[in-house]
């Protein structure tokens, strides 16, 4: 009976992980109207049956093992009971549990965040089938999103659109608003690069099999890291630097890897002006949004030159041996994140000569607000917060507008969150609810720190979310890898006790 239940959560689980990775990202039901509200109904209804069908067969009993919790795992527990406490005593009744309206960020919503990462951490068996058909989506997203950038719609979304509005600029393969596509590739960029950085460890496919995987790896790679620097928002690039920076970083010890981290930014600096050229050509400028300099960065020359010169430093790092190779790899990191901070002046230079109330399309001003209420908050406020995505009500209750003076398509919009996710967390659940969610990520880091994929993405996203949001396309995917990442750690952990146990080290 045992070996049955464990059965089919195993099959349950992975059929939720293909469901998340695979069809979320992809469906659109047609249109970009209300594409948010779409996805968000399609995450909450497939979650609920499955975590629910996963809790009344063997999910309280998994959680009751409290023997061998991780810190992760307690942190997960205080953010939970945070977001309740917090829901329970929010003054804004339905919204702290259902979230604001095309939104959809409150509490139900954390929970079903939380239960991601323990189903995922307690029953994921392995199986690579549900990240291969994630990595699938993602090169179909991002193909999708790059022939958008060229003025080919073969999903016919802009239909409606005309060149020159905002939604035929601005919203992007299936995935709707270039912020969202961020957040998305913020996390399922780990995927690709650190398969394509691992490809063959540890019994994976070898010879002509393993040649083939890590090129299709480093396609798909290069291909999302190129699109996230031309999308059109100002935090793709700086994504997509933390991204090389950090797979140089975690495999400075490990030349050949370190050489693939090489030629991951040689790859995209490359795919960069290749895109300028290829919309130059095609004359299909009115693709690329008009309100920011994606397309004259596209244009900088210099990326031709940083392409070659990386290939040229991965060859000599491959001739090199011994103390050199350590010397000159650390001399590359060095000269590298000096060149890091130059392509990010490239993309973010005129960010220094705009007023701190416009930072960043009004964070600057948002931001200020947000810290504004959180003083205006009594004791309870500051607390337990003001509710799971309540944070639009409660400026308003404290004399604060959160509609930023504007122009454009977002004049006079409600902003229903900082748009920096820590001072979201702090209005929303408090000091209590944003050092759970803290305590989650401190602990994250020092159990995940061997793991490329949970590094990663916790790098990837951690930058982000400095100046952007939880949404449906990439909270639920950062607590799916914190329970991939928690299922190896507590495989290799059981690995270990059952190798003491027949040494006879722990009887």
């Amino acid at each position: 009976m045992d070996d049955a239940r464990k059965e089919f959560l195993s099959v349950l689980c992975n059929l939720y992980m293909a469901a998340l990775l695979a069809v979320l990202p992809l469906y659109t039901a047609g249109t970009y109207y209300q594409l948010g509200d779409t996805k968000y109904l399609l995450f909450r209804n497939v979650s609920l049956l499955c975590i629910g069908l996963w809790l009344v067969p063997g999910g309280v009993y998994a959680l009751w093992k409290r023997d061998r919790w991780s810190a992760v795992d307690f942190g997960m527990l205080a953010y939970c009971a945070c977001v309740l406490v917090s829901a329970m005593a929010s003054p804004f009744g339905e919204i702290a549990w259902t979230g604001y309206r095309e939104w959809h960020m409150g509490a139900w919503s954390q929970l079903l965040f939380v239960g991601i990462y323990f189903m995922i951490s307690r029953e994921y068996d392995g199986n690579v089938l549900p990240i291969y058909l994630g990595e699938g989506a993602f090169l179909a997203v991002t193909v999708i999103g790059l022939l958008n950038r060229l003025g080919i719609d073969p999903l016919k979304l802009y239909e409606g659109f005309r060149a020159g509005d905002w939604e035929y600029s601005h919203l992007l393969s299936t995935l709707g608003n270039i912020n969202w596509l961020c957040g998305y590739y913020s996390v399922m960029l780990a995927f690709p690069m650190a398969g394509f950085l691992y490809c063959g460890r540890h019994g994976g496919l070898q010879g002509k099999a393993g040649r083939i995987k890590e090129g299709i790896l480093y396609v798909i790679s290069v291909l999302g890291l190129g699109l996230l620097c031309i999308q059109g928002s100002d935090s793709g690039p700086v994504i997509a630097v933390t991204g090389i920076g950090l797979s140089l970083w975690a495999c400075r010890k490990q030349p050949e890897r370190f050489r693939k981290g090489l030629l991951l930014g040689a790859g995209v600096s490359a795919v960069i002006p290749g895109m300028g050229w290829a919309i130059r050509k095609l004359q299909t400028q009115a693709a690329t949004p008009i309100d920011g300099d994606a397309f004259a960065r596209m244009q900088w020359k210099g990326f031709w030159f940083l392409s070659i010169l990386l290939l040229i430093l991965a060859v000599l790092h491959a001739r090199l041996k011994g103390h050199a190779r350590k010397l000159f790899t650390l001399s590359l990191l060095t000269v590298g994140a000096i060149t890091g901070m130059a392509v990010l002046w490239v993309f973010l230079g005129d960010w220094m000569k705009i007023p701190w109330e416009n930072f960043g399309s009004g964070r600057g001003t948002l931001w200020k607000r947000a810290w504004e209420g959180f003083l205006k908050g009594d004791w309870k406020q500051k607390l337990l917060g003001a509710g799971p995505d309540c944070f639009a009500e409660y400026l308003t209750s404290v004399g604060i507008s959160p509609v930023i003076d504007t122009t454009g398509q977002w004049s006079r919009a409600v902003y229903t969150n900082a748009h920096n996710e820590w001072l979201t967390q702090l209005i929303n659940l408090g000091l209590l609810g944003t050092a759970a969610y803290l305590a989650v990520w401190a602990g994250a880091f020092r159990r995940y720190r061997g793991m490329l994929l949970g590094v990663l993405a916790l790098g990837m996203y951690g930058v982000n979310s400095l100046v952007s949001f939880q949404q449906v396309l990439n909270a639920p995917f950062l607590f799916l890898v914190l329970g991939l990442s928690e299922a190896k750690c507590r495989k290799a952990q059981e690995a270990s006790r059952e190798r003491q146990v027949h040494d006879g080290q722990c009887i």
